[in-house]
């Protein structure tokens, strides 16, 4: 497996998704003068710092009425989406796609279903 901060330099934004990631390796990709965001790492900014770049924590909150747009995009087909794969809410199901995560043999979107 290629690691993504050998492989890739000078990125002006790099979106942070994906909690316990090595926050150096994030950093080490953007160029100087670079931006970071992140949805995972509260304090961003202060790490940002001996970087210099740029670094943001945001908290997204949707709202219903957000939601509801999304639905109607999904519904008239104007949002495509891909759903590789539909779990049950079952710990041996969430234990089988945190594997497939992890090990990057996915291709869309891993859906729970929390309901039958």
């Amino acid at each position: 497996m290629v690691d993504f901060s050998e492989a890739v330099k000078n990125v002006d934004l790099f979106f942070d998704a994906v909690e316990g990631m090595n926050q150096e390796n994030n950093f080490k990709v953007l160029k100087d003068g670079g931006r970071l965001v992140s949805i995972v790492t509260p304090n961003i900014s202060d790490i940002a710092k001996e970087y210099k770049v740029d670094a943001q924590f945001v908290i997204v909150r949707p709202s219903r009425s957000q939601l509801e747009q999304i639905a109607d995009w999904v519904q008239d087909k104007k949002v495509k989406l891909h759903i590789n794969r539909l779990f049950p809410l079952t710990e041996t199901s969430m234990i089988h796609a945190h594997h497939l995560i992890e090990t990057k043999h996915t291709n869309g979107k891993l859906v729970v279903q929390i309901r039958t």
